[in-house]
């Protein structure tokens, strides 16, 4: 209800008629989007502390050829800022002064500290890239029934094989930006969210993108997004576990692991000492505005 009512809300808002977006393919993404924006109200910024494992074995093997006796640097404080309607979250390595290679790892990390769930799909900040690409494209859009409810299919097919540029997804998520033919896009009919991406490349890679999600109050966050290919070969999987935080619904643990031929990884990251709704340093807001 919650849902249905933050949809008509978004129609009212943009003078849009609601039996238009429903007929315009690209509206229908727009929608699921926008009503991304609107989860989680009077949650305007937070800063916590991120902890894992991997920042101590990279540490250990950038300085394995020094001389034993050469004291190591400690493991950095390591603590991530969000703004909200800031296009990228900030990742620093806080605290004591580190070496500049220290700096390196954690920038290093950041593209996957940094991710949001909730803004990995059709990001707010590449409207405008979307509009451009779909004006070239042909559109569909379909409605499948499962049971008690519909799936809204929307397809993009380009006339090229096309650079994305982030316009659909971002990097999160490995998926590829590149030479891409086709994407197809499955919108749940009760909940609205984008449950399902389905992307064709150029030399006829197909990867689907399943995406799970915890209902609040105000909406769907996504928890889980599992990353596959129909030969088996590729299978990622990035899951958050959320704990409440000042009545908010915050990471409290991001697992993610990379299968794929080229490359196994697993990375475990732990959130604690959150501080919600504070005024953040004045540098720190300068580079979430700049998205820097």
């Amino acid at each position: 209800m919650l849902r249905t009512l933050s949809i008509f809300s978004l129609c009212l808002a943009l003078f849009i008629p609601c039996g238009a977006l429903a007929s315009e393919p690209l509206a229908l993404l727009e929608t699921a989007a926008q009503a991304d924006d609107l989860l989680q109200p009077g949650l305007e910024n937070y800063r916590v502390r991120i902890e894992t494992a991997k920042v101590g074995e990279m540490i250990e093997r950038m300085t394995a050829s020094m001389p034993k006796d050469v004291p190591r640097p400690p493991a950095p404080v390591i603590s991530k800022y969000w703004q909200r309607g800031a296009p990228h979250s900030l990742i620093v390595a806080e605290g004591e002064a580190s070496p500049p290679y220290v700096a390196q790892m954690v920038e290093r990390f950041s593209s996957t500290l940094a991710v949001e769930l909730n803004a990995l799909l059709l990001p707010a900040d590449k409207i405008i890239e979307r509009r451009e690409l779909a004006a070239s494209a042909s559109l569909k859009t379909t409605t499948v029934a499962l049971g008690n409810n519909t799936i809204q299919r929307v397809r993009i097919e380009f006339p090229a094989p096309t650079d994305l540029n982030q316009a659909f997804y971002k990097t999160g998520i490995r998926l590829p930006q590149k030479q891409i033919v086709a994407l197809t896009f499955d919108i749940d009919g009760n909940s609205g969210s984008i449950n399902e991406l389905t992307i064709l490349t150029a030399d006829r890679l197909l990867l689907t993108a399943e995406i799970r999600y915890k209902q609040v109050a105000s909406g769907y966050l996504p928890e889980r997004i599992q990353v596959t290919s129909p030969d088996g070969h590729i299978d990622d999987l990035l899951e958050v576990t959320f704990a409440e935080i000042d009545g908010f619904e915050l990471p409290k643990r991001i697992v993610r692991f990379i299968r794929r031929p080229d490359l196994k990884d697993e990375l475990d990251v732990t959130f604690s000492n959150y501080l919600v709704n504070q005024t953040l340093p004045e540098q720190v807001r300068q580079q979430l505005t700049l998205g820097n």
